[in-house]
């Protein structure tokens, strides 16, 4: 019914004027010649001519839009394709060329043989997620440049908001971060002008990234109370920033939970919980392991009075310890069979729950803090 729904709201979309012309530039911009040659030698799928269309767009195009809900002259033209350039990485998912003052005649092309398009034109939720990140990530381009930092950004923004997969969603923070570190603009292109292309590749850190720069809770120069820049523990969105500032503040019990998880070999992203909404909160048993630390992802209801909200952040951070305290827990597998392991009865409210005891105990001692240190 969801997919139904999604593809006749797109086809509603694509009976809109979204021409190049339209855009809020007041025209395209024009192409270098080396460029023009380019995009004119790109062929068109020559699958996307027989597959599903939803008015001018692929299917796939058509629905990763309407889940971003862009205004109509927002909506940049894009192309489906099946060779790329020939200095595009064989990996890239999607690109545009810019110009060489930073801009950007106004397309996007896909790319068409991928895993992930393949799977959008069969309707996998994740994968038509995804494709509306990496469109999100070029659109950037489009508007703003070659510069990456603002691209994974605004990539992340949309995949959280759409709620990506845990795998999905720590692949982009990683590469955010490696872009951060090798200064923000990846040039991929001729010295005339610059390609940037859409893919993931999970950087090789030699030590955890320190940086807070894509929107962590930055150190407030107090030494209690306040979330280190290079904390192990980290968020996006400024409530939970506010949530874990607060149990630092106000729970010696959350104190030791962030320092034990900063001396760890694990980095811990907390979100907001958007889907099994019957639990407070839970650690996802996916990881993903890269430069010698495994990532480790929560999701918690930020609806609710604080003490509560803290409390139950506080439970799962015991979980993700008890996850750093097994080396071998670097994989859903082993997750699974570590919790197997401190399984406790009490607690659990659906049948896939896995709950411990240290994880009760802990709330329940944060939850007494905090109402005694008011």
């Amino acid at each position: 019914m969801v997919a139904v729904t999604l593809i006749m709201a797109a086809a509603a979309l694509s009976k809109q004027d979204t021409s190049a012309r339209n855009l809020r530039t007041g025209g395209p911009v024009p192409l270098l010649a080396h460029q023009q040659q380019r995009a004119v030698e790109v062929p068109k799928d020559p699958r996307a001519r027989d597959e599903k269309r939803v008015g001018r767009w692929p299917a796939p195009i058509a629905t990763a839009l309407v889940l971003l809900g862009w205004p109509k002259d927002e909506i940049p033209d894009i192309e489906v394709v099946a060779t790329r350039p020939p200095d595009a990485s064989p990996t890239a998912e999607a690109w545009v060329w810019c110009n060489e003052d930073g801009s950007a005649p106004p397309v996007i092309y896909v790319a068409a043989d991928t895993d992930m398009y393949a799977d959008a034109l069969q309707e996998n939720r994740q994968a038509l997620v995804k494709l509306a990140g990496i469109l999100t990530h070029e659109r950037w381009h489009l508007r703003h440049g070659p510069d990456e930092i603002g691209a994974y950004e605004a990539q992340l923004g949309a995949m959280v908001s759409l709620t990506a997969d845990d795998i999905q969603l720590t692949g982009i923070r990683l590469a955010l971060r490696d872009v951060r570190r090798r200064g923000g603009a990846l040039s991929r292109g001729s010295a005339n002008g610059c390609r940037t292309g859409s893919r993931v590749v999970l950087p090789k850190f030699e030590d955890p990234p320190s940086d807070a720069g894509d929107g962590e809770a930055r150190d407030t120069g107090s030494s209690l109370g306040a979330v280190r820049p290079d904390s192990h523990v980290r968020a996006t969105e400024p409530v939970i920033r506010a949530l874990l500032q607060t149990g630092l503040s106000r729970s010696a019990t959350f104190q030791r939970l962030v320092e034990a998880l900063n001396q760890a070999d694990v980095i811990v992203y907390v979100d907001p919980l958007r889907t099994r909404e019957t639990l407070g909160g839970y650690l996802s048993h996916d990881v993903i392991s890269a430069g010698g630390y495994r990532y480790l992802h929560i999701a918690i209801k930020v609806r609710g009075g604080d003490v509560r909200l803290i409390a139950l952040l506080a439970h799962e951070l015991q979980h993700a310890i008890e996850v750093a305290e097994d080396p071998d827990a670097s994989d859903a597998r082993h997750v699974d069979a570590l919790f197997r392991r401190l399984a406790s009865k009490a607690g659990c409210t659906i049948a896939s729950c896995s709950e411990t005891a240290a994880a009760i105990r802990v709330q329940n001692l944060v939850d007494s803090e905090l109402k005694t240190k008011r």
